[in-house]
């Protein structure tokens, strides 16, 4: 099969394992649920996350509380969701920044991004480009490394 076979399959993997996760899910209905954003309002992860919990709300039967945990790149955020109680009823907001950047940069994390939380889902898959000033001369990558160099 194409990549579209793989895709699919990954899809039903992931709905049959919501579909197994559901009576637990349903027997929680009227708790409020966390969303813990590690980044301030008005984001992306916070545009995301509110427009996630808008939905998941009401099909939970659950009311879904964004709770912006801002600072050190994430990072807090992230700690506070690794202390959280293992109850299901705290999510994060998962991000590039703080489960794969931060850990390479900094060897001492209050949480460990492999072992202190489980995927859920992926939500989104956001890009990243490095630019330049229009009317700088680097018009390359090999460009800027070499004028970085210098």
């Amino acid at each position: 099969m194409g990549a579209g076979g793989s895709a699919g399959r990954r899809a039903m993997l992931v709905g049959g394992l919501a579909m197994a996760a559901w009576p637990a899910v349903h027997a929680q209905a009227g708790k409020t649920l966390r969303l813990i954003v590690p980044f301030p309002p008005g984001g992306s992860p916070d545009i995301l996350a509110r427009a996630i919990a808008a939905k998941l709300g009401p099909d939970l039967g659950r009311t879904v509380v964004i709770d912006n945990r801002p600072g050190a790149g994430g990072s807090l955020g992230a700690a506070e969701a690794a202390r959280a109680e293992a109850d299901g009823n705290t999510l994060l907001m998962g991000h590039v920044g703080t489960l794969a950047v931060a850990p390479a940069l900094y060897p001492k994390l209050p949480y460990d991004p492999l072992k202190s939380f489980v995927p859920v889902a992926s939500v989104a898959r956001v890009p990243n480009v490095l630019v330049v000033n229009a009317v700088s001369p680097v018009r390359t990558l090999a460009e800027l490394v070499v004028r970085a160099r210098a």
